[in-house]
């Protein structure tokens, strides 16, 4: 069977003398509270108020929590709302959805050899990640996993103010604009693989410090997006692409080296290893 949150309550309470009844789910709850447990499939499940997990799962935790805004991946798509949902727990969703974006799943190849969820869409569909999920001014650190994915190649994340792109521009994958070029306008390292993307107000570096750049940029744009969803940017509609991101987090701070090593090699061994 499967129950509502009103009559698995009063189930509780109503047989907490004889012993707790757990309701029993045959799909996955949807929403949750913070402490909810439920009995599915010959196992327990919990929810730590943002996912439900199985009594005894690894849980997948980002190694620096400090300064974290907001952080999404694959699995936290939330189709009802059309939205991507905050793991960070500070429900930092994001905003402006645009078009039609969609949930896959990556079973290798592409420059990644894991199994693992992403969003993505077309040049017409995007997502927006602003203020107070991205900091409005001063520093920032900025994670992702993305990669193009069909024959129209413009910018993937760029700024809702300004002349600032991450990772991808005009055909090209590993190049970074902040109000200024800081990798060459001519990069193309990893053409339509996917790859992992460090960027800080005035210093990038692309998987694990294969390629660093550090001058030549420095600029907050107050938010940022995919495509249309965005606006004030430079080139938010005429720029587009075809893309997938299968992560993305944002701190309001820059990492140190030490920090941003970490959540690096957490990308790098969840989506790479």
């Amino acid at each position: 069977m499967t129950a509502n949150r009103t009559s698995r309550l009063t189930t509780n309470i109503a047989n907490i003398s004889s012993g707790l009844i757990l309701p029993v789910w045959d799909n996955d709850p949807g929403d949750g509270v913070m402490g909810d447990v439920v009995y599915m499939n010959g196992r327990l499940k919990y929810f730590d108020g943002t996912k439900w997990f199985w009594v005894g799962e690894t849980k997948d935790i980002i190694p620096v929590t400090t300064g974290l805004l907001s952080w999404y991946d694959g699995s936290s798509w939330d189709s009802s709302n059309n939205r991507w949902s905050d793991r960070s727990g500070s429900g930092n969703n994001t905003s402006n959805t645009v078009g039609t974006v969609t949930v896959g799943t990556h079973s290798g190849g592409s420059g990644a050899n894991k199994s693992f969820q992403f969003i993505s869409g077309n040049t017409a569909a995007g997502v927006r990640i602003s203020s107070p999920a991205w900091p409005s001014s001063g520093d920032y650190t900025f994670f992702h996993v993305t990669r193009y994915t069909g024959g129209t190649r413009g910018r993937i994340w760029q700024g809702t103010a300004g002349n600032w792109l991450s990772g991808h521009w005009s055909n090209g994958s590993g190049r970074f604009f902040h109000e200024g070029w800081l990798s060459s306008s001519g990069t193309n390292y990893f053409n339509d693989d996917w790859f992992i993307t460090m960027d800080q107000n005035n210093f990038v570096r692309t998987n694990r410090g294969q390629h660093t750049f550090s001058s030549g940029g420095n600029y907050n744009p107050g938010g940022v997006a995919i495509n249309s969803a965005g606006s004030g940017g430079c080139c938010n509609s005429s720029e587009t692409s075809a893309w997938a991101c299968a992560f993305a987090a944002v701190y309001n701070r820059k990492l140190s080296s030490a920090e941003y090593e970490s959540v690096e090699n957490y990308l790098y061994n969840k989506y790479f290893a």
